[in-house]
């Protein structure tokens, strides 16, 4: 039994050797466990809830089948470096969108549950920024050059006020992209790997 920050670090931690992993919500702790008994998962300990892992993506996160990866959406509000640094310690990176059909999956699977009044006030990073060069957008995990882009109307909009410096990307919950000021506050998607 340890301390962790949230129910996916208990679940990634679930791996060679364990076959199901309790977590405590309101003490934050986990436990992986190398045998479970039907009997135990069905049973109510105080506090505690055990869960079988889904080899593919885990607790809290969804499987894209069609590229094996996962994601998870955060929606506690933090500046994209915080972001960068959260995903991280869930063995995960902001993510990364290639092309269309991957933009559209996560309008459609995951961010169908945000919606605000305006798009722009319901916003979640990305990986992507334009720190480096202005105007020459990168991801900040695999260091590439991005391709594919899904813009909202007049974005990227950096140019209308040069001089304040507007160089990370959010998604907005309709899937358009928005450039904004690394240190907004927006909610965040991690992905990874499927296992």
């Amino acid at each position: 039994m340890y301390k962790t920050d949230s129910l996916i670090e208990c679940a990634l931690s679930c791996k060679a050797g364990c076959v199901c992993f309790g977590f405590h919500l309101g003490q934050n702790l986990c436990r992986r466990q190398t045998q479970c008994e039907s009997s135990r998962m069905n049973q109510t300990e105080i506090g505690w809830i055990y869960y079988l892992p889904d080899r593919d993506c885990n607790i809290g996160w969804n499987c894209n089948n069609d590229t094996g990866r996962c994601y998870s959406l955060n929606s506690t509000k933090v500046t994209q470096a915080d972001a960068m640094q959260s995903c991280c310690r869930c063995n995960s990176y902001l993510v990364e969108i290639n092309d269309l059909d991957e933009n559209t999956w996560i309008t459609t699977n995951i961010l169908n549950v945000v919606f605000c009044s305006s798009p722009y006030n319901c916003a979640t990073w990305t990986g992507g920024n334009d720190k480096a060069t202005e105007g020459v957008y990168v991801w900040e995990h695999s260091n590439t050059t991005i391709g594919f882009t899904k813009w909202s109307k007049r974005n990227p909009d950096n140019y209308l006020v040069p001089e304040r410096e507007v160089d990370c990307i959010d998604i907005l919950y309709n899937g358009e992209w928005n450039d904004r000021p690394c240190s907004y506050l927006n909610g965040f998607l991690c992905e990874r790997e499927g296992m």
